[in-house]
């Protein structure tokens, strides 16, 4: 943006991150940047089952899809009620990093199709993810949609190429409290767009929340965007993970 304020600010934000994200744990940067499956991360750490649990899939037209600026903005997305999304209720249209005009650049689609999903381990909330793709390709690899992403992909041999484009680090009340719900319990936050910056409902007791978006890359070709955001507790999870 060209206003000097909101520069300074973004250049204060990425400084506290940069210093914030060194003072993580080996295990935490690794888990951040790695280019593997944070599903497959869970499941060695804890040597238990990872359940997934996609409680929302929408599509929404791409006239009504606001993109964002990278680094413009903070993409920690509220989850939908579960199964009450409108994609005729424009409230609801999502607003997106901007890596997914690459989707639609590619596939020619007037249609986003968004995916939204809680990974849990035991009764504990861990991950929440939500991606973005072109609705034919959707269809075409993301037949379970029970399983994760990186397992439909590799039940269909898809070679991949993971690109991390941007870490997020900041508080977000609701977030924070659809990751203490109850596993099983209904969700009743509605969909938002991306906040920038703290949330201003947020409190130091809501915890900070990390979070990233990478491109998915098949064939030389952009094949989805996914943004993750990990739990308040999720350090203090890793500690206990080997136990």
């Amino acid at each position: 943006t060209g206003d000097p304020d909101r520069q300074e600010q973004l250049t204060g934000y990425k400084r506290h991150l940069s210093k914030a994200f060194c003072e993580l744990s080996p295990t935490w940067r690794l888990i951040l940047l790695s280019d593997g499956s944070v599903t497959r991360h869970v499941r060695t750490l804890s040597m238990k089952d990872v359940k997934v649990d996609t409680f929302n899939v929408d599509t929404f037209h791409v006239e009504r899809v606001t993109v964002n600026p990278p680094g413009d903005s903070l993409p920690l997305m509220v989850p939908a009620p579960n199964g009450n999304a409108s994609s005729t209720d424009s409230a609801a249209a999502p607003s997106v990093p901007k890596d997914v005009e690459k989707i639609l650049s590619s596939s020619k689609s007037q249609t986003v199709l968004q995916r939204e999903t809680w990974l849990s381990v035991g009764d504990q909330r861990l991950v929440y993810a939500v991606s973005w793709w072109d609705e034919a390709t959707y269809k075409r690899y993301m037949q379970q949609e029970d399983r994760t992403i990186w397992e439909n992909l590799r039940d269909r041999q898809a070679e991949l190429y993971r690109e991390i484009c941007m870490i997020y680090r900041s508080r977000n009340a609701k977030l924070s409290r659809a990751f203490r719900r109850p596993i099983g319990c209904e969700d009743t936050l509605a969909a938002s767009s991306m906040e920038s910056f703290p949330d201003s409902d947020a409190s130091e007791t809501d915890g900070y929340i990390w979070g990233r978006h990478y491109l998915f890359q098949h064939e030389n070709k952009p094949l989805a965007v996914i943004y993750e955001a990990f739990s308040p507790e999720f350090e203090e999870w890793l500690v206990h993970s080997g136990e």
